[in-house]
């Protein structure tokens, strides 16, 4: 009888305790990520947007500003992560923005899957979880780490909602997980926080939290191999001077837009240059990985810069990034990737534009000629040119067209001109 009492006391006991905790989420600062929510964002999104907030503010309190960023990020997650917006997962606006778009973040994980025999990866900055989301089709276990606490209930609930079973969060900083867990011999992921710090930049790598360059080396000595997600903007100099022991530099593109630069790194006796890899990422058509070799060929198939050709050739963005087609005697502009070429066949590394006629004089000449033959409709590129391509645009008086097209490369006073059309 009396264990029957004691029991029925705990009981009663913990219950007031979880009770009082969820009065406490609720009122304090604080409010549980769960179903409810829901039906609090439908019921905001059919009110007027002036009146949006007031009301959000005034009903929900400490709820309205988790409501509203929702709103906010709908749109944009149904584009970049519709795995997530079909199950109506949860977001912040920080980590959805800094989330890598579903389709690049499938190719990374099956990539990264391919370069170990292990079931298990540790990814040491999880953020919204997108990438583990993907990782998890190919591992067996995914560590995910983040210091972030309302990030950590997001995910908790989110990978409940996706059916995700074998993701183990942790709520702390890699350093102190690494702390508690040294790992040897394993496959780590990084994707660093790139606005950890006020003033940071997608440029400024040692600001991104955890600093990269303090957190490899440890991590390489132990024998792990580790890949790091960076932006599409960093210089591939930077890395090569700055990221110790990178033995792939990965550059991925997505519908010709560099989306990011994948690193890996692994500790190696020999100083090996880093191999570099341009992968583009199309919607609707074949995606492709070259290498160096790949497209140090290409060149075969550029003319001399001053040798008249039936077309203009200028590369995908991901290959003008990776700079292995840069070539001053080939380029028809200095320190542009513009190139004669007279076969199609590059057709899907880049642009190709048929040359219909060449013309050498200034803009305000070009102008009255451009008057004169009836041509006011052209998309305008300038390169090196006395104005850039919206000015030169503005002075030409010209419409836009995706199809005709009309290349202006400077050269001191003068002009080459290129009236082109979009192949």
């Amino acid at each position: 009888m009396a264990n029957t009492v004691i029991t029925a006391n705990i009981i009663f006991i913990l219950f007031m305790v979880l009770y009082l905790w969820r009065q406490i989420m609720r009122e304090g600062n604080y409010f549980l990520i769960n179903d409810e929510l829901h039906s609090k964002i439908a019921f905001l999104t059919s009110i007027n947007k002036e009146r949006r907030q007031f009301v959000a503010s005034s009903k929900f309190k400490n709820e309205a500003p988790f409501l509203m960023e929702q709103i906010i990020c709908q749109r944009k997650a149904k584009e970049k992560l519709p795995f997530m917006n079909e199950k109506k997962c949860f977001y912040t606006q920080k980590a959805l923005m800094q989330a890598t778009h579903h389709q690049v973040a499938a190719w990374k994980a099956k990539y990264i899957s391919s370069q170990t025999t292990s079931n298990t990866i540790i990814s040491l900055t999880a953020g919204l979880g997108a990438d583990d989301y993907f990782l998890s089709q190919h591992f067996t276990k995914v560590v995910s780490i983040d210091l972030d606490p309302l990030l950590h209930e997001i995910s908790l609930y989110n990978n409940q909602k996706l059916g995700i079973a074998h993701i183990e969060r942790h709520n702390m900083s890699c350093q102190d997980y690494l702390v508690e867990n040294p790992i040897h011999n394993g496959i780590i992921y990084l994707d660093p926080d790139r606005q950890a710090e006020q003033g940071a930049t997608n440029k400024n790598v040692a600001l991104f939290s955890p600093n990269i360059i303090e957190l490899t080396p440890a991590l390489l000595n132990r024998g792990n191999v580790v890949f790091i997600k960076l932006s599409g903007v960093t210089d591939l100099d930077w890395i090569r001077a700055n990221v110790p022991m990178v033995s792939e530099i990965h550059i991925i593109s997505l519908e010709n837009e560099v989306k990011e630069i994948l690193l890996k790194l692994e500790k190696s006796e020999k100083n090996i240059p880093s191999e570099i890899f341009v992968t583009e990422l199309f919607k609707a058509s074949l995606n492709h990985t070259l290498n160096k070799v790949q497209i140090v060929d290409m060149k075969s198939f550029l003319n001399q810069a001053d040798v008249s050709s039936k077309y203009i050739f200028h590369p995908h963005n991901a290959i003008i990034k990776s700079n292995l087609l840069r070539d001053p005697n080939l380029c028809i502009s200095p320190n542009t990737q513009f190139f004669h070429c007279d076969d199609t066949q590059l057709s899907d590394f880049g642009q190709l534009y048929r040359i219909d006629e060449v013309l050498n004089m200034s803009l305000k000449q070009l102008k009255k000629q451009l008057k004169s033959i009836g041509l006011n409709k052209a998309t305008i590129i300038a390169r090196n040119s006395s104005l850039n391509s919206n000015a030169a645009k503005s002075f030409l008086q010209m419409k836009e067209n995706s199809s005709r097209v009309i290349l202006i490369f400077g050269n001191n006073k003068s002009n080459t001109i290129y009236i082109t059309i979009r192949v």
